[in-house]
C-alpha cells in the first residue's frame, strides 16, 4: 500500500500561543473539515495501529515539543506534515486562511510525497534521527508468551537500540497491512539487536506532554537524537519498515506526533547519503 506524505507550511497571522501538543492545530483543521476532511474518521478512530501520522508544528524542521505552551510571533514559518494511505481524492490542493482555537493559520500546502515500499533503498548503514522524542515500549522485547502475565504492570519507555527502533517499525507497518504478527515483532527486537553494529550514536532524555487530563499535564521521559547503525546482510529488508516509519512514526504517541523520524542510508565507507523522509533533523 503507498503512502502519502503532505507537507505543509502555516503562519499565523498574528502573534498565537500554542499549545504544548502543537499536533493540535493540524487536528483540529482536519475535525473541521477545513484540511483534507477525508481523514476526520481516521484522527476521531481510537485505533492505536491506524495508518496515520500528523507532526507536530516546527520551525526550519525543529518540532515545538515542548511541557508549557509557547509564543510564536505573527509571520513566522511552521513547517508540518500529514502522512495517511493513498486513496483517489487524498491529494487535494491547500491555500487559504483558517481560524482556530489557537489563532488563525495562513496554510498552504507544499508538496506531496508518495511512498511505494517495495522500492528499498540500497545501502548497509541507516542513520535514524529522532525527529519528535520517541517512546519505544520495553515490552517489545518481552516473548509473546509472557504478555499476558505481565501485561497489567503497563509498559515503560526506554533507550532506542537497532532492535527495537526496527520492531516499533514494524508494528507500524502491520497497521497499514492490517496483519499482526507479534512474534515476528519480538523476534525483529532480539536478532537485530544481537547482529546490527551500532557507529555512533547522540541521545539524550526529555519530558514531554502527553496533553492534559482534566486541570493536569500528563507527561513521560522520551529520547530526542540520532543513532547510526549498521544492519546485517539478512535483515536489509527490514528497511520498508523504517520506510514506512519515516513517514508513519514509531513508537507510542504518534497519535500526537510523537515518535516521527528520519531516515539517513549509505553503504558502509560511502560518502554520499540518501535521505528518504523528506524531513531531516538537523545535526547536533
Amino acid at each position: 500500500m503507498e503512502i502519502v506524505k503532505a507537507s505543509l507550511t502555516l503562519i499565523p497571522t498574528r502573534d498565537v500561543i500554542l499549545p504544548p501538543v502543537t499536533s493540535k492545530v493540524l487536528k483540529y483543521l482536519i475535525m473541521s473539515g477545513e484540511l483534507f476532511p477525508f481523514l476526520r474518521d481516521l484522527v476521531s478512530s481510537r485505533d492505536k495501529h491506524k495508518p496515520l501520522f500528523i507532526s507536530n508544528l516546527g520551525v526550519n524542521g525543529r518540532r515545538l515539543v515542548l511541557m508549557k505552551p509557547v509564543h510564536v510571533s505573527r509571520g513566522t514559518a511552521l513547517d508540518a506534515f500529514i502522512s495517511y494511505p493513498l486513496r483517489p481524492d487524498a491529494i487535494t490542493p491547500v491555500n487559504g486562511v483558517f481560524n482556530t482555537p489557537y489563532g488563525e493559520f495562513q496554510v498552504t500546502l507544499n508538496s506531496f510525497m508518495v511512498l511505494d515500499e517495495f522500492q528499498p533503498p540500497q545501502g548497509n548503514v541507516v542513520r535514524v534521527n529522532f525527529v519528535s522524542p520517541v517512546l519505544l515500549s520495553s515490552m517489545i522485547g518481552l516473548p509473546p508468551s509472557l504478555n499476558p502475565r505481565f501485561r497489567g504492570r503497563g509498559s515503560n519507555f526506554t533507550i532506542p537500540s537497532p532492535g527495537l527502533i526496527i520492531a516499533s517499525a514494524y508494528k507500524t507497518h502491520q497497521g497499514l497491512t492490517r496483519r499482526f504478527d507479534d512474534v515476528k515483532s519480538f523476534k525483529l527486537a532480539v536478532l537485530v539487536n544481537a547482529l546490527s553494529k551500532v557507529i555512533n550514536f547522540r541521545m539524550r532524555p526529555v519530558t514531554v506532554s502527553l496533553g492534559e487530563r482534566g486541570d493536569k499535564v500528563r507527561k513521560t521521559r522520551g529520547v530526542k537524537g540520532w543513532i547510526e547503525f549498521e544492519l546485517p546482510p539478512e535483515f536489509r529488508g527490514t528497511m520498508k519498515y523504517l520506510m514506512v516509519g519515516s513517514y508513519l512514526g514509531i513508537g507510542r504517541s504518534r497519535g500526537i506526533g510523537l515518535g516521527e523520524i528520519s531516515l539517513e542510508v549509505k553503504d558502509l565507507g560511502a560518502s554520499s547519503k540518501a535521505d528518504l523522509s523528506g524531513e531531516q533533523e538537523p545535526r547536533s
